[in-house]
């Protein structure tokens, strides 16, 4: 009797389910690290490490520099060589140069100052290479013991 008793007494309970967790939870997870991570590496560089000083160039370089060269003043103003063409003559001018080692293509060297305008730049490479010249760009170093990266 005893044991139909403690038997009997016995209230079965239904069993706990865990709670199941949300599936989106790893993703929330990674996008949180990730925004850390990137919180982070942004900070990691001090304002104006990553600024670039542009070169000045004085009267005294322009024998050295290579030939033909193109310089760009800050208002858009072109001279090939030293001597002053309209942008609207560019296309010719670029007709008449000639490719170095007898290729199709010449070199226009390109020397834009300081304080020109980016869009005004890219206009005129844009000319440039459309009037059938391969355009590279001269960066000087102002020889203060410090070299540029």
């Amino acid at each position: 009797m005893s044991l139909r008793r403690s038997a009997a007494s016995r209230v079965l309970r239904p069993a706990r389910r865990r709670p199941r967790a949300d599936p989106a939870m790893p993703t929330i997870n990674i996008v949180f690290l990730l925004l850390l991570f990137f919180l982070l590496a942004g900070t990691l560089t001090a304002p104006g490490e990553s600024e670039i000083d542009p070169a000045r160039v004085g009267a005294e370089a322009g024998e050295r520099l290579p030939r033909p060269l193109l310089a760009i003043t800050e208002d858009g103003a072109l001279s090939l060589d030293g001597r002053t063409i309209a942008r609207a003559e560019l296309a010719e001018a670029i007709a008449g140069l000639t490719a170095p080692d007898g290729g199709d293509t010449p070199i226009l060297y390109v020397l834009a100052a300081r304080d020109l305008a980016g869009s005004v730049l890219v206009q005129i490479l844009g000319e440039a290479s459309a009037a059938g010249a391969a355009t590279s760009l001269v960066v000087l170093n102002a020889g203060g013991g410090q070299a540029s990266p």
